[in-house]
């Protein structure tokens, strides 16, 4: 099942709103410990060619406190290079040149705003 929920969002065959609330809902059984970790990191792996902005502010706080929860752990490095793996892709697509409409200028900020963030830890680490 949730292979077939990932190759619909993966061709954007559901809406934005729908796969923000699948990402976010799928972390948050995980979270409840009704699902290993493994399956929303699995959907989540569909991130890197997300261009809409939706998902990835649903993601946002998510990712943050995955981050926080793996600070002092040995994964901690590991789920850095994996967020890492999902933004620089769309960094690289989108850029920042401020041109579009809202939706994909805020989908820019959002997605630089992770890129910003995880490269700050990252760097911070060496």
């Amino acid at each position: 099942m949730w292979n077939e929920l990932g190759k619909l969002c993966a061709s954007q065959a559901l809406s934005t709103a729908d796969r923000a609330g699948l990402y976010s809902d799928v972390f948050a059984l995980a979270d409840a410990g009704l699902l290993s970790y493994t399956v929303p990191l699995d959907l989540s792996r569909n991130l890197a060619s997300e261009s809409d902005y939706v998902p990835w502010d649903a993601m946002t706080a998510t990712f943050v406190g995955i981050q926080r929860l793996l600070a002092s752990s040995d994964a901690y490095q590991s789920f850095k290079d994996y967020v890492s793996s999902l933004v620089e892709p769309l960094y690289c697509s989108l850029g920042w040149d401020g041109e579009g409409d809202h939706l994909r200028r805020s989908g820019s900020s959002t997605i630089c705003f992770h890129i910003d963030k995880y490269m700050q830890l990252y760097l911070s680490t060496y």
